[in-house]
């Protein structure tokens, strides 16, 4: 019996130690871990310095929670500091969220802007059509990829007496108006641009013979009575007409020599309307 008694005192004194090592093993894994998430707290921390502070003190709560002894505080200790770590978290997402739609507004703000700096880049001011290095990007593009399409030139008849004599103010008026014009009756897939001066350029799509009888027809539309203002808003109309020259795009022509062709066209037919005026 007294053997018996003995017996069980040893096995329950060995049990109560291996008990006692089962619970520090336990213990000694749950304070690597709470180390660990310590650790990996502080490093999502850094990288936001906004939140450098707030994890900071997290971190020395939860390296603190690994000295307790009792499971129950670590464990209650673990919910606490795991609620504040996701509210942190979470809150540093909601942040950050705001900070990338005011970027994304930002950038869609200054593209907007970029845009509209280019598209002033490109057209003339004065008149609003398409400028002289917006045409000749169309014509080289145009040439790059091989597509068919003819240039018009197109010249004011008599431009400089109507500025001197109604005075530039009503020449900007009429320029302003005809280029108005001959953008409205020109096709969408045509460019209408000044050239300088009281001179125009229009790029057409298609073949010569197409871009004559389109040409024809406008000239119907944009030569004829303007009425401008002269001073003090006194009204008054001028009648205006123009020479226009076309010429179509031939496989290993440059863009200058394409004009030229054009310029020359116009120039004869501006001498063909002063033979017949005389």
């Amino acid at each position: 019996m007294q053997l018996t008694e003995k017996q069980v005192e040893i096995q329950l004194v060995e049990w109560g130690a291996r008990t006692s090592g089962h619970f520090k093993a336990q213990a000694d894994e749950v304070k690597e871990l709470l180390i660990a998430l310590a650790r990996t707290a502080e490093s999502v921390g850094s990288r936001d310095e906004g939140y450098s502070g707030k994890f900071t003190d997290l971190t020395g709560r939860l390296a603190k929670i690994a000295d307790l002894q009792d499971l129950r505080q670590i464990r209650s200790s673990i919910k606490e500091r795991v609620a504040e770590l996701k509210d942190s978290v979470d809150q540093m997402n909601r942040d950050n969220r705001q900070l990338v739609a005011h970027l994304k507004a930002e950038v869609s703000t200054y593209e907007t802007k970029l845009k509209s700096a280019e598209s002033l880049a490109l057209k003339d001011p004065l008149t609003n059509v398409a400028n002289r290095r917006s045409i000749e990007e169309r014509i080289q593009s145009n040439i790059r990829l091989g597509h068919d399409f003819c240039v018009a030139m197109i010249d004011l008849n008599g431009f400089k007496q109507i500025n001197d004599t109604h005075g530039h103010l009503a020449g900007d008026e009429l320029l302003m108006k005809f280029a108005k014009e001959l953008k409205h009756r020109s096709r969408s897939s045509d460019l209408v641009g000044r050239w300088g001066g009281d001179e125009f350029l229009v790029v057409l799509s298609g073949n010569l013979r197409s871009a004559t009888a389109h040409i024809e027809c406008v000239e119907q539309w944009i030569f004829g009575k303007y009425t401008m203002s002269e001073g003090n808003k006194k009204r008054i109309v001028i009648q205006l007409d123009g020479a226009v020259g076309a010429a179509e795009w031939r496989r290993g022509q440059t863009m200058e020599a394409l004009i030229a062709e054009a310029d020359s066209k116009m120039y004869l037919d501006k001498k063909l309307a002063q033979r017949k005026q005389a």
